[in-house]
């Protein structure tokens, strides 16, 4: 029986090991739709379950990818970014869509904004300003109006302008709720996952359970 999803969790629970215990397995359960062949893309606190606080679950599948078989990739049936776009990654809110790799990428970054979300209690979008201008409908429905040509040159021309301007945030800037023990190795994680540029966004899942690992045994000193 499933008790609530992620974000009331986040609300109530009881500290970073709990938090770090379920993200592990939302993060265990996104490599796993992976291996499988499958991207979720719409990944977020609210389509993330949690049992008795002790085993969360991913849910809501309708956004769901199938990757490369036999040389194709599915036809995308969306005219535009499948899930929410404040956990959308920027390439997939410009339109990139035509590989797997910013696929499998795009639900990296949204592990991210949840990862961020679930030590802050503030949406990842609304703290970075750069990103949050990529948000809004009317960008999307712009840039996928586009060639894709001119896609790839927006973005690479707002990528350019948000790095120059903006520094990725801190996680242990907008919360008291990060330990010192593992504000630098839980935010090394962060920043990694939310990378504005996927193709440095290379982080793979067997880093990304070793520092959630590394934060869990640090708490315990």
């Amino acid at each position: 029986m499933v008790d609530q999803n992620f974000r009331d969790f986040i609300i109530h629970c009881q500290g970073p090991p709990q938090i770090l215990k379920l993200f592990r397995q939302v993060c265990l359960a996104t490599n796993y739709l992976h291996r499988e062949g499958y991207c979720h893309r719409d990944l977020k606190p609210e389509n993330i379950l949690v049992h008795h606080e002790r085993n969360a679950y991913i849910s809501d599948f309708g956004s769901i990818k199938m990757l490369q078989r036999l040389g194709f990739l599915q036809p995308e049936q969306y005219a535009g970014p499948a899930g929410d776009f404040r956990y959308t990654s920027p390439e997939l809110l410009c339109g990139l869509n035509d590989n797997e790799r910013n696929f499998i990428s795009g639900d990296k970054f949204a592990l991210g904004a949840i990862l961020f979300e679930a030590f802050t209690k503030e949406v990842f979008s609304s703290k970075f300003q750069g990103y949050h201008l990529l948000c809004t409908g009317n960008f999307t429905q712009l840039m996928y109006s586009r060639p894709y040509l001119e896609r790839e040159r927006a973005y690479e021309e707002i990528l350019a302008q948000v790095l120059r301007e903006e520094h990725i945030p801190r996680i242990y800037d907008f919360s008291s709720f990060v330990p010192s023990t593992i504000k630098q190795e839980l935010n090394l994680l962060f920043q990694k996952l939310v990378q504005p540029d996927y193709r440095k966004r290379t982080i793979d899942f067997d880093e990304i359970f070793r520092r959630i690992d590394n934060c869990i045994s640090l708490l315990k000193k």
